[in-house]
């Protein structure tokens, strides 16, 4: 999940701008108003950044923060955002408009600071979403023409704290998502290699001295904690302080969500899933039925509404090609009920398809576990 890198990359370079000797905005205006748009495209309200970033458009007319912002803007209205949806093709082209902007203050300047960070971080994210995709060609042509620019950023990160984002991002990536994903492994020998302790404490490190990327530092090592590492009591004050921050960011609640049913703080997450129920998305009401039916089966310890519940969440999941994780949580759970049942061919297939549909350490460990069992 290497996304939305590119917001501290919007702020890092009005903050230091000033003082750069490749300075493009001299108005604390022009800093007041991007920050202004960031704070309505993280609490999800596009329109009213909208009318933010055609101000910041009025003001600096070519540059790659404008089409950057607008695509921000419509990845976080429906985010998480898929090359499935049909808001993709707008956001892909914004992205790709931030890209030639970019290459423009580069042309003039190879070593230009913002040309490097915004063509950076809208090709890691075309990366990411091309990965996710299954295009695994296209995604490593993004990621070879962004090795370049994200090694510009390794040796800044004295200067601007900020970098200690993006590089304890990649530290962390480049030795864990092969891990995950072996297909990449014999791709990667063109990148240097990472550290996944040191990319740890370069993000938490950025939670406490960049000012500009600080929520996307929380972010990610809140979604690190909860997906990879597997400890949710690390994630929970990170997502604490967004959600406060944030109030209207739904996917901000759900990883919250996400992290009280790990760390088994019912009595917190009822009421969080029980508003997802009402969730007009269909990722967010799969999230909301999955953990409800979660909540049925391990603290109520009702089978059969729980059941009711995870199946309502597997027919929900098929209006939406996000949200794998919380089939594969219904998956394991009809399995556990199935298996307490001694229904052990129907256990064996829902165990069997919780591991094939998603990675999860957490789900495998489990499914296995039970799977030996049977």
């Amino acid at each position: 999940m290497i996304l939305r890198v590119l917001l501290s990359a919007i702020l890092l370079f009005f903050e230091h701008s000033v003082s750069a000797q490749y300075a493009l905005f001299d108005d604390p205006d022009n800093i007041k108003l991007v920050k202004q748009g960031t704070r309505f495209i993280y609490n999800q309200q596009p329109d009213s950044a909208e009318l933010i970033i055609v101000k910041v458009s009025e003001q600096l007319p070519g540059h790659p923060v404008v089409p950057m912002m607008r695509a921000l803007a419509i990845s976080w209205s429906v985010f998480p955002m898929k090359t499935s949806l049909p808001e993709f093709a707008k956001h892909e082209a914004l992205l790709q408009e931030s890209i030639t902007a970019a290459q423009k203050l580069l042309d003039a300047n190879k070593d230009h600071a913002e040309g490097v960070f915004f063509e950076m971080s809208a090709r890691g994210m075309l990366a990411e979403y091309y990965a996710d995709d299954g295009n695994y060609m296209k995604a490593l042509g993004e990621a070879r023409k962004t090795y370049g620019l994200i090694k510009s950023g390794f040796d800044l990160v004295e200067e601007y704290p900020e970098f200690y984002l993006t590089t304890g991002i990649y530290n962390y990536f480049r030795e864990k998502y092969p891990q995950r994903h072996p297909i990449y492994k014999p791709f990667l020998w063109f990148f240097r290699s990472g550290d996944i302790e040191l990319g740890l404490e370069q993000i938490h490190t950025a939670t406490q001295k960049a000012v500009l990327s600080n929520v996307e530092a929380h972010l990610y090592l809140s979604y690190i904690y909860l997906r990879y590492e597997m400890e949710p009591v690390k994630a929970k004050d990170y997502l604490l302080r967004l959600t406060d921050q944030y109030p209207d960011n739904q996917y901000f609640k759900a990883k919250l969500l996400e992290c009280y049913i790990m760390y088994n703080e019912f009595e917190l997450a009822e009421p969080i899933a029980e508003r997802f129920l009402d969730a007009d998305n269909p990722y967010y009401l799969l999230l909301g039925q999955s953990m409800k039916g979660y909540l049925l089966e391990k603290w109520i310890k009702a089978k059969e509404p729980a059941a009711r519940f995870y199946n309502d969440a597997l027919a929900t999941g098929k209006l939406t090609d996000k949200g794998s994780y919380y089939e594969a949580i219904a998956y394991l759970g009809l399995g556990r009920i199935d298996f307490q049942n001694n229904n052990k061919e129907a256990a064996r297939r829902n165990f069997e398809t919780a591991m094939s549909i998603n990675d999860n350490d957490m789900i495998e460990k489990e499914a296995k576990r039970y799977l030996k069992e049977l």
